[in-house]
């Protein structure tokens, strides 16, 4: 069983709050038993439970491992600001598929304004979604502005936005031309229902990325957020 805890420092660490009631109410672990702690820094704590109080519980580190499930590439996600619900699946199955980041920005057609999103929730998604899938770090989620995403893209051997215009350049097609082996870090964007505007098109391909299309379908933008990234993971991190 796998919980997360803050920050680990030496060998004794205190749980509290929902993740010792779950160790503890739910699960009904006792002193002596086993588990794994991780706290996002890529490493597994196997921990013991040494004294159960009221509210919290003490761990004793018995040893730590690096996380082999691990991603040895870079897949970060820039996506258009959507509804809540949408932006909270987006995280949870990114996080199960591998991804790095998630970074949110407005566009002209988001469905909602940067000043709305709820980055405290996300973050507890993204930490659930890695327990469920035994993953040791949790994906960095923040909000940019576009200047700020423009200004971050140049920094990635490649950068991909989809664009329901493109008809002549796909996904598949794309990625079959690439190197793996020149390609550490990778980013995907992806817009809102209404697409990007010609303005946005033409400032991402100014900053060096490549637009390309899913196919003849067009895919709600939740849907493109996790159907891309599970077949650039397909490629780069299988």
């Amino acid at each position: 069983m796998r919980f997360f805890v803050e920050k680990i420092i030496g060998n004794s660490v205190e749980i509290g709050g929902e993740e010792f009631r779950h160790m503890i109410k739910v699960m009904r672990l006792t002193k002596g038993d086993s588990v794994t702690l991780f706290c996002g820094n890529g490493m597994d704590y196997i921990a013991e439970i040494d004294t159960i109080r009221k509210d919290s519980a003490v761990l004793t580190i018995k040893n730590q491992i690096r996380n082999e499930k691990e991603p040895k590439k870079v897949i970060d996600i820039y996506l258009s600001l959507l509804k809540g619900e949408k932006m909270e699946l987006v995280c949870q199955k990114i996080t199960e598929l591998g991804a790095n980041g998630l970074y949110l920005f407005e566009t002209n057609n988001s469905d909602r304004k940067q000043g709305n999103i709820n980055l405290d929730r996300l973050q507890k998604i993204a930490i659930s979604a890695s327990k469920q899938c035994g993953r040791s770090s949790i994906v960095d989620i923040n909000a940019l502005t576009k200047k700020e995403v423009l200004d971050r893209l140049r920094a990635y051997d490649k950068v991909l936005f989809l664009y329901e215009k493109e008809y002549s350049n796909t996904l598949k097609a794309e990625l079959n031309n690439i190197d793996e082996s020149k390609i550490d870090k990778i980013a995907l964007i992806v817009g809102p229902e209404g697409g990007f505007t010609v303005d946005e098109v033409n400032e991402f391909t100014s900053s060096g990325a490549d637009s390309v299309s899913l196919g003849a379908l067009i895919q709600r933008a939740e849907t493109a957020a996790i159907s891309t990234t599970a077949i650039v993971a397909n490629k780069f991190l299988l």
